[in-house]
């Protein structure tokens, strides 16, 4: 069951917190988000470094689990 945050429901929601002794969460409509930044190219080369080992480990992960259910399927046929 999806919900969306509609004003009346976090209303709601902040008067609850309120009866239950609880400090109700700030909302802050002025706070703004802070601008992306780039990552150094040394930063990048690494991260991509990162990212292309694991996914080799992992291709190769994938090829032994097919080899290994490949070789029990012939274990069966035989």
């Amino acid at each position: 069951m999806e919900e969306s945050t509609s004003p009346d429901l976090l209303e709601t929601m902040m008067k609850e917190c309120e009866e239950a002794g609880e400090e109700a969460l700030a909302v802050h409509e002025d706070d703004t988000v802070p601008p992306k930044r780039s990552l150094s190219p040394r930063t990048h080369q690494a991260l991509l470094e990162v990212v292309t080992c694991i996914l080799g480990k992992v291709a190769r992960e994938r090829r032994r689990q097919r080899d290994d259910e490949r070789d029990v399927q012939d274990k069966l046929r035989w």
